[in-house]
């Protein structure tokens, strides 16, 4: 090789290698630390998680039975169900969907929840799917979904009824076999007709009827506000809020408000001995009629000997009040004259939202919200008497000041004198859930409520959601919430077996 090309390719080598070595030392660090070219991978953000709005039932097996809605970013709601079979310790780790409104179904939306139990493995859920027309959103159908094996096991689709005209308030139940029951309150018929039907399932709860029933019928009367002195908005229903209840044995108990000609409302009522195949043919009115005045919001309870309560909200008296009517023969006949219950409501003090319960020796258990005291206060009264005769003043059931109120409260009692109420208590800066009961019939209660909830849950800004409760007439008590837990809804649960006295110190979370 020439001793010129020879020269140069040692310049070459050795100017390489001073390359190497010092220009690691340029860039300030040493060749173990030169920086290797790479591809930068952007993972996507995980979706926001809520589980809220939950529904609850237990047998005295220590089985319970959850549904709850579920929400994972922007997908709409989905109906899912979770059950434990030891008391609430351990829940499924895959929870089973019932069904989903599908992905882009922004006019649709579940409206609402619920799970009942026979105690026997038959296991049923019902929902509403409601669909938005003309700003409004409208009951769309009633679906319902049964378990055979204590809710191991679900079919693969549900049992649907779809209203063909509009509707609104559907008020279902369930009886003893899984069996379904509707009432609703179907509008835009002929002449503006408005309908109060009903409809049921087969005793199995295989299929629903084909011909519903219409228990009332009614069109074009004056729809005058709580003053009598202006029409209501037309998608206001002359029938509203229709109560059903029942009591697994084929007797089912109604009431509703209905708007009269000369304006304001009353309370109307009927019943069916025979799982709603015939139905008295006359409704008869509970509430006393007072022109412009407004009876609404019904609710209803019964014994096992006959007995059927009703109580409403009232504003015959200027202010809210609660009124009550009651029948010791199933519904066949009524007092002359309702009652009015809050006798010692002081002026310029509402009662309102009452919840009623009775036990099967006739003795009557009613609670509601007032402002005697502090904001939306409970309030509690009794009869040992099957309603002829009531405490002649209210007990407050919580203690809050007047920077909180109370919410969302659930009434509960079994026959042998225990009395629950669970509730939210929403304060300036923080919620809680609050807990109450009475060992002898309702006559004396803690002298202090008790909180549910612990800090543990690492409860966050968004604070808690309504808890519901379920128990048996064993002492076990069950408490279910939603709670914001690092910016997303989680549920969980809390428990007693010992007829309220004693309860976990931390919470059971269900969803993580």
């Amino acid at each position: 090789m020439p001793v010129n090309i020879l020269l140069y390719y040692r310049l070459v080598v050795l100017s390489l290698s001073i390359s190497v070595s010092i220009s690691p030392l340029l860039m300030g660090c040493t060749p173990a630390q030169v920086a290797q070219p790479t591809t930068e991978v952007k993972t996507a953000p995980v979706p926001l998680r809520n589980d809220w709005n939950p529904a609850i039932r237990s047998d005295p097996n220590g089985y319970l039975y959850l549904t709850y809605y579920v929400r994972i970013g922007d997908d709409p709601n989905s109906l899912y169900f979770n059950r434990s079979l030891d008391g609430g310790t351990t829940w499924l780790t895959e929870p089973i969907r019932i069904d989903s409104v599908g992905v882009g179904s922004r006019g649709t939306r579940f409206g609402f929840q619920g799970v009942d139990t026979n105690g026997q493995g038959v296991v049923s859920v019902t929902w509403s799917v409601e669909r938005k027309t003309d700003k409004f959103w409208r009951v769309q159908d009633v679906r319902r979904q049964r378990s055979r094996d204590f809710g191991a096991t679900w079919p693969d689709s549900h049992l649907a009824w779809r209203f063909e005209l509009p509707s609104n308030y559907p008020s279902p139940s369930s009886g003893a076999e899984g069996e379904g029951y509707l009432v609703w309150v179907e509008k835009g018929g002929a002449n503006g007709a408005n309908k109060l039907l009903f409809n049921r399932t087969s005793p199995g709860g295989d299929a629903w009827s084909r011909a519903p029933i219409a228990l009332r019928q009614h069109g074009g009367h004056t729809k005058l506000s709580d003053a009598g002195t202006r029409r209501l908005p037309s998608r206001l229903s002359e029938i509203g809020w229709p109560t059903l209840a029942t009591d697994g044995r084929g007797r089912l108990y109604l009431a509703w408000q209905e708007f009269l000609p000369q304006g304001g409302s009353r309370i109307f009522f009927n019943r069916s001995l025979d799982g709603g195949q015939t139905w008295l043919e006359a409704a008869p009115p509970l509430s006393t009629s007072s022109r412009g005045k407004i009876a609404r919001m019904p609710r209803v309870s019964f014994d096992g000997a006959g007995g059927v309560y009703v109580v409403w909200e009232d504003t015959r008296d200027t202010n809210t009040n609660l009124y009550f009517n009651r029948s010791w023969d199933q519904g066949t006949t009524w007092l002359p004259e309702d009652l009015r219950l809050t006798v010692d409501q002081p002026p310029l003090t509402d009662s309102f939202s009452p919840a009623i319960s009775s036990d099967r020796s006739g003795r009557l258990y009613l609670a509601w919200y007032e402002q005697r005291d502090a904001p939306d206060s409970l309030y509690f009264n009794r009869s040992d008497d099957r309603g002829r005769t009531w405490l002649p003043h209210p007990i407050r059931l919580d203690h809050h000041g007047k920077d909180a109120k109370s919410y969302g409260f659930q009434l509960w009692n079994d026959d042998a004198g225990h009395v629950y109420i669970v509730w939210l208590e929403r304060g300036e800066k923080k919620d809680s859930i609050r807990f109450n009961r009475s060992s002898d019939y309702g006559a004396t209660w803690l002298d202090a409520d008790v909180r549910i909830d612990s800090d543990s849950a690492g409860i966050g800004k968004g604070g808690l959601l309504y808890p519901r409760m379920s128990a048996d007439a064993t002492g076990k008590l069950y408490i279910v919430w939603s709670g914001d837990r690092e910016g997303e809804y989680r549920l969980f649960l809390n428990r007693s077996t010992d007829y309220g006295a004693t309860w976990l110190s931390r919470e059971i979370p269900i969803t993580r």
